[in-house]
C-alpha cells in the first residue's frame, strides 16, 4: 500500500483532496436539509399549542357551553361554569365589552390571565347566541418568545455552518463560532476551550472585554472530571457543582450552559459514550434562561457541527485516510474493501478456506436521520461499527460500503449453519436498542450473504449475489438471508421483467381496470377504482409481479404519465362520478409530482375534485413528514385523499384528525372472516366509528358476500367495494355496468334471505 501511495501523482493527489472537500460540503450541507426539516416540525408543533377557548352565551350572559380549553384555563369542571355568567369570570358588563383590546379571565383573586376575544352571533332554534372565540395572550407571548428564540438559533445555526464551510483553520472555528453565538444574542458571554487530560484551556472568547483578557492571562482551568460535562446547566448559586472554575467575573452572570465537543481520532459526534471529549463550548446568561429541550437539541447540533468541521480539518491532509476510510466510523471504504478483498479472496482459494460475504443494512435509517437529527444518525452508525469490529479476526475485512451499509468477509467458515448461529448471537438476533439522547431507539438490521466459493468466485459476483440477499430479507422487516436458487431465479426473472416493461410502455400495453365503489346509504355508485393491468404477450400479469418492479427502476413515473392519461378519458366519459387511484411512495417523494399531477389535470381539462389519490396506511404513516406539505397542496387543490388498507399499519389519531383525509379503507382482511371471526368485526366496528367521529367516511374492502354487505350495512359502512357488485373491469364494460346498475337488485337478495 505504501508503495501504492508512493507513486500517486501530485495530479491524483488533488484530485482526492478535491474530491474529500466535495464530499465534507456535501455532507455539511446534507446535514443543514436535516436541520431545516426539523426546524418546520418545531414550527407545527408551536402552531399546535395555539389551542382557543369557545364559550357559547345567550342575551343574559349566561353560560350554555363551553369547551375544554376554557376548563383548562379555569382550572374548573364544566359543571361549575355551565349555567354561570360570564361576568364571573371576565371584567365586563356587556356583550360589547368583549370586543375591547384587553380582557382579563379572573381565576382567583388578585390572579387574571390576559384574554383576548371575538364576538359571533349564531342563532339557533330561533334564539339569539353569541359563540366567543378567546386566545389566551399569555401562551402566545410565550409562544412567539420561544419562536423568536429558536428563530435566533438556527439563523446562528446557519451562520456558523457558513464559516465551517469555508474555515482554514481550528482557531478560525472557535473564533467565529463563539462570536456569532453572542452577537446574535444566544449567549452574552461565550469561550471555546480545548480538553487536555485534567485541564480545560480556552482558545478563544467572546462579549466581556474584561474577561475575556482574565481568561488569556489564566490560560487554563483544572477539571476533576471530563465526563462530568454532558450538558450542564449551572445557576449563579451552583456554578462549583459543574466541576470548573470560580471567579469574579463568573459572578456577572445567573447562568452557564457547557456543551462538550466530542471526537474519536478519525470519528465523532455529540453524546457518545465512548467517544473522548476534545473541547467545551460554555455559554453564559445575564438573566434567567429558559432551557427548553428544542434549545438545548440545537445547541447541540451547534457543538457537534463545530466538532465535524474541526475532524474534517484536522484529517484534510491525511490523503491515505481520507481515499481509504470512512471519517465517520474509523472503518475501511468501499474503495479499501475491494482493494484488499482480492488478496484475501486469493489466500482463500490457496488454504481451500471457506469464506462469506455479509452485507448489512440497517433498517429504515432515513427516518431515524429526519425525525432524530443527524447526529443520533451519526450516533447509531458509530454503536453498529463498533459492534462489527467484534465480529472479524485475522484476515477477515470489514468496511462501511454505503450510507447505512457495512460490509463483512469473513473467513476460515465451516458453513451457513455457523455464519447464522455467530451472526445471530453477535447481532443481537438482529436488533439493537440504543440509548439516544436520553431516549431508546429501536434499530433493526438486515443481512444478505454469499458464500466463496459455492454461489461466486469474483469479488463483483459475490456483492452482486449479496446484495439479492439482503433486498429479500429487507422485505420482511429483519434478519438474515444466504443468496440461493430461488433468489437467482427471481434475480434473473426481474432483469428480464424489466427489459420487457420499457417493451410495454412503447407498445402501450399498459391498461386501467375500473371497480366500482358502492355508496350504500344513496344506493349509487359512488366512484370506481383505477387499477393498472399490464396486457403483455404472455397474457395478463398481475400487478404484484411487475409493480415492484417499475418503483425499484423509477419507470413508475413514466406509467404514472400513461394512468392520468387514461383515469382522464375516464372522467370524460362519465358525469359526476369520481375515479380514485393509488399512488406509491416513489411516485410521492418524487420531487414534483404533485405540481406535475395539478397540471396534467388542468390541460387534461379534468376538474381536480373528481380525483382521489389512495396511500396505503403504512406508507403514509412512516412517510409522514415527507408527505404532509404534498397531502396539503393535494386537498387545496380539491384532490381527494383515502387511506388505503387501514387497520394494518399504525395511524396516529392526531394526524389522523387534522389530515384532510376524506375516506378510510378498511383492508379486506379484516372483512373476509366478518361472518365467522368476532375480531374482525368488533376490529370493522371500530374503524367504522372511528371513522365517523373523526368526519371521514369509510369504504370496505373485499365484500364477496351479500351477507357481508348486510352485517356492514347494519354498522353504519358508508361505500363498499368487492366482488359481490363487480370485478375490475376495462374502461367499455365498466361505463355499461355503470348505466345499467341497480342497487335494490342486490337488496332484493338480502330481503330474500
Amino acid at each position: 500500500m505504501n508503495n501504492f501511495l508512493k507513486l500517486l501523482s501530485e495530479e491524483f493527489e488533488n484530485e482526492i483532496k478535491n474530491l474529500v472537500a466535495e464530499n465534507v460540503k456535501k455532507k455539511i450541507i446534507e446535514k443543514l436539509n436535516i436541520t431545516f426539516l426539523k426546524l418546520e416540525n418545531i414550527l407545527k408543533s408551536l402552531i399546535d399549542e395555539l389551542e382557543e377557548g369557545i364559550i357559547v352565551v345567550d342575551d343574559n350572559l349566561t353560560i350554555i357551553n363551553c369547551n375544554k380549553t376554557f376548563l383548562k384555563w379555569l382550572k374548573k369542571p364544566k359543571e361549575e361554569v355551565i349555567n354561570k355568567s360570564l361576568k364571573e369570570f371576565f371584567n365586563i358588563s356587556s356583550i360589547k365589552d368583549l370586543e375591547k383590546s384587553s380582557l382579563n379571565l379572573y381565576l382567583k383573586k388578585n390572579e387574571f390571565i390576559p384574554i383576548k376575544a371575538k364576538v359571533q352571533n349564531i342563532n339557533i332554534n330561533n334564539k339569539q347566541l353569541y359563540r366567543i372565540i378567546t386566545q389566551n395572550l399569555e401562551i402566545i407571548e410565550k409562544i412567539q418568545k420561544k419562536l423568536k428564540s429558536i428563530l435566533k438559533l438556527y439563523k446562528a445555526l446557519n451562520l456558523i455552518n457558513e464559516y465551517l464551510l469555508r474555515a482554514q483553520s481550528i482557531e478560525e472555528i472557535y473564533k467565529y463560532s463563539v462570536e456569532i453565538l453572542v452577537k446574535e444574542g444566544i449567549f452574552d458571554f461565550a469561550f471555546i476551550a480545548d480538553v487536555e487530560g485534567d485541564k480545560v484551556i480556552v482558545k478563544s472568547s467572546y462579549g466581556n472585554a474584561a474577561y475575556e483578557k482574565y481568561l488569556d492571562e489564566h490560560k487554563f482551568f483544572k477539571i476533576k472530571d471530563v465526563k462530568d460535562f454532558r450538558n450542564v446547566i449551572a445557576t449563579k448559586e451552583h456554578f462549583e457543582n459543574d466541576n470548573f472554575h470560580d471567579n469574579e467575573f463568573e459572578k456577572l452572570y445567573e447562568f452557564k450552559i457547557t456543551f462538550p465537543i466530542f471526537q474519536d481520532e478519525y470519528s465523532i459526534a455529540t453524546l457518545i459514550n465512548h467517544s473522548e471529549v476534545k473541547a467545551l463550548l460554555v455559554g453564559y446568561f445575564k438573566n434567567k434562561k429558559d432551557f427548553d429541550p428544542q434549545f438545548v437539541s440545537i445547541l447541540k447540533q451547534i457543538a457537534h457541527d463545530i466538532g465535524y468541521a474541526i475532524l474534517m480539518l484536522k484529517n484534510r491532509e491525511n490523503i491515505k485516510y481520507l481515499a481509504y476510510y470512512d471519517i465517520l466510523t474509523n472503518l475501511p471504504n468501499r474503495r479499501y474493501f475491494f482493494s484488499q478483498l482480492d488478496s484475501v479472496l486469493k489466500m482463500c482459494h490457496e488454504k481451500n478456506h471457506n469464506a462469506f460475504l455479509v452485507l448489512i443494512d440497517i433498517n429504515k435509517f432515513k427516518k431515524i436521520n429526519e425525525s432524530l437529527g443527524f447526529y443520533a444518525g451519526d450516533l447509531i452508525l458509530i454503536k453498529i461499527a463498533h459492534i462489527l469490529r467484534s465480529l472479524v479476526k485475522p484476515n477477515d475485512l470489514v468496511a462501511r460500503v454505503g450510507s447505512d451499509e457495512f460490509a463483512l468477509f469473513l473467513t476460515n467458515i465451516k458453513n451457513e449453519e455457523e455464519l447464522y448461529l455467530i451472526l445471530k448471537t453477535k447481532l443481537n438476533n438482529f436488533e439493537f436498542v440504543f440509548d439516544v439522547d436520553d431516549r431508546e431507539v429501536l434499530i433493526t438490521l438486515s443481512a444478505g450473504c454469499a458464500s466463496f466459493p459455492k454461489d461466486a468466485t469474483t469479488k463483483e459476483m459475490l456483492f452482486t449475489k449479496a446484495e439479492a440477499a439482503v433486498k429479500e430479507i429487507k422485505k420482511k422487516g429483519k434478519g438474515c438471508l444466504s443468496y440461493n436458487k430461488k433468489i437467482k431465479q427471481i434475480s434473473i426473472e426481474t432483469i428480464t421483467l424489466e427489459s420487457e416493461l420499457l417493451q410495454a410502455i412503447e407498445n402501450e400495453e399498459f391498461e386501467l381496470y375500473y371497480q366500482p365503489i358502492v355508496d350504500i346509504k344513496n344506493k349509487n355508485i359512488y366512484s370506481f377504482e383505477a387499477l393498472l393491468r399490464w396486457n403483455s404477450s404472455k397474457g395478463l400479469i398481475p400487478p404484484s409481479k411487475f409493480i415492484p418492479i417499475l418503483e425499484e427502476t423509477g419507470l413508475i413515473n413514466e406509467v404514472g404519465g400513461i394512468i392520468i392519461n387514461q383515469v382522464s378519458e375516464f372522467l370524460k366519459s362519465t358525469s359526476n362520478i369520481k375515479v380514485s387511484m393509488n399512488v406509491s411512495v416513489k411516485q410521492m417523494l418524487q420531487k414534483n409530482f404533485v405540481d406535475d399531477l395539478i397540471k396534467d389535470m388542468k390541460n387534461l381539462g379534468i376538474n381536480p375534485n373528481r380525483l382521489i389519490i389512495e396511500i396505503t396506511e403504512s406508507v403514509l404513516m412512516e412517510n409522514l413528514n415527507s408527505f404532509i406539505y404534498d397531502i396539503y397542496k393535494l386537498h387545496s387543490e380539491g384532490i381527494e385523499l383515502e387511506i388505503d388498507d387501514f387497520g394494518t399499519g399504525y395511524s396516529s389519531l392526531a394526524y389522523l384528525k387534522k389530515l384532510p383525509v376524506s375516506a378510510l379503507k378498511i383492508d379486506k382482511t379484516f372483512i373476509k372472516d366478518l361472518l365467522v371471526d368476532k375480531e374482525d368485526k368488533q376490529i370493522t366496528k371500530a374503524i367504522i366509528n372511528l371513522g365517523h367521529t373523526l368526519d371521514k367516511k369509510v369504504i370496505a374492502e373485499g365484500v364477496e358476500k351479500f351477507e357481508q354487505l348486510k352485517v356492514l350495512m347494519e354498522l353504519d359502512c358508508d361505500f363498499v367495494q368487492g366482488f359481490y357488485f363487480a370485478r375490475p373491469m376495462p374502461k367499455k364494460e365498466a361505463l355499461k355496468y355503470l348505466k345499467s346498475f341497480n342497487f335494490d337488485d342486490f337488496i332484493k337478495k338480502i330481503k330474500g334471505n
